[in-house]
């Protein structure tokens, strides 16, 4: 299987509620993504569809609905099995989209990771099979 980026796949909904943001992504099946560094916990919710994911050195298909928290610093790196939404709720009482990446990711640190991330889940991709 090739990894397919996400660059050109996804799409993005953005909701906000008295210091809630909530960013909901939508991915095709058998897209490959690796997510921001985060600054600060957060909530996820797997609201559609099946997926491999490595986070914090462990991988594992999740199929939703499927509720997790993401500790501070982590990195999570995903291969979609089928079309997924998958979202983010994050604490801030920010509204601009830019003003929040600045306040709760970093970018940079992805590169750092990349090579090992996708090498952890193409090792996995059977996992994709069960």
């Amino acid at each position: 299987m090739d990894l397919i980026p996400a660059d050109n796949f996804a799409t993005y909904e953005h909701q906000f509620s008295d210091g809630i943001y909530c960013r909901t992504i939508n991915i095709p099946a058998g897209i490959f993504m690796i997510g921001a560094k985060h600054l600060t916990n957060h909530m996820n919710v797997l609201l559609q569809g099946e997926m491999l994911m490595t986070i914090a050195d462990e991988t594992k298909m999740l199929k939703a609905p499927c509720t997790f928290e993401a500790l501070a610093g982590s990195i999570k790196a995903v291969i979609t099995k089928t079309d997924c939404k998958f979202m983010n709720i994050i604490r801030t009482d920010l509204t601009n989209i830019e003003d929040i990446e600045k306040e709760v990711v970093d970018y940079e640190a992805v590169t750092k990771h990349q090579e090992k991330l996708q090498n952890i889940l193409k090792e996995n991709l059977c996992l994709l099979e069960q």
